[in-house]
């Protein structure tokens, strides 16, 4: 967000999108989440993506009325989140999606914004100031709570992302074989 007072920016949520992600589903969840930042208010988003600016007021709209499907009845890749965008460009009461060039250095505000947006994007999808919790919530597996083992956890990190090994090792965290990571 463009703070006009101090001419600064301010990253309002970020968040790790769950992997596999490609490129333009980030793109695509990060405008929806935005959009719904902004419920009620008036905003103007920039975005790099020329697919998401497309899926914004292009083609998301065309796929909308043919229920998401392609012309031979499959369905068009990231059909829900592109749902669930066009919902949520709904909610702001009035809002413009823009499309800015990417990595440009001009000085001027749009390009800072999008630089911060960008460092705000590589530092959440590193790890960086996110806090990760496993947690159960549904009542069905509730009797799991508490039973989660040294194994358990040790197969968690076993699939975790080779980013989030070498967070851990910069952290001073060690995984001896067969065991848990530990932070002595």
């Amino acid at each position: 967000m463009h703070n006009e007072e101090d001419d600064s920016f301010r990253v309002l949520a970020s968040v790790s999108v769950p992997q596999p992600c490609s490129a333009q589903l980030a793109e695509i969840k990060a405008l929806t989440a935005a959009c719904r930042l902004e419920a009620g208010g008036r905003c103007t988003i920039y975005t790099d993506s020329t697919y998401a600016h497309g899926v914004c007021y292009t083609f998301g709209p065309i796929w909308e009325q043919r229920g998401f499907q392609r012309a031979d009845g499959s369905s068009i890749l990231h059909g829900p989140a592109i749902s669930d965008l066009l919902k949520a460009m709904m909610l702001p009461k009035a809002l413009a999606i823009v499309k800015c060039k990417a990595h440009k250095s001009d000085g001027d505000m749009v390009s800072r914004g999008n630089a911060a947006a960008d460092e705000a994007a590589k530092s959440a999808a590193l790890g960086k100031d996110c806090v990760k919790v496993m947690m159960v919530q549904d009542e069905e597996h509730e009797e799991v709570r508490g039973q989660v083992t040294e194994e358990d956890l040790g197969e968690y990190q076993d699939v975790a992302s080779g980013e989030e090994k070498e967070m851990e090792k910069t952290r001073g965290s060690t995984r001896p074989q067969h065991r848990v990571m530990e932070k002595y």
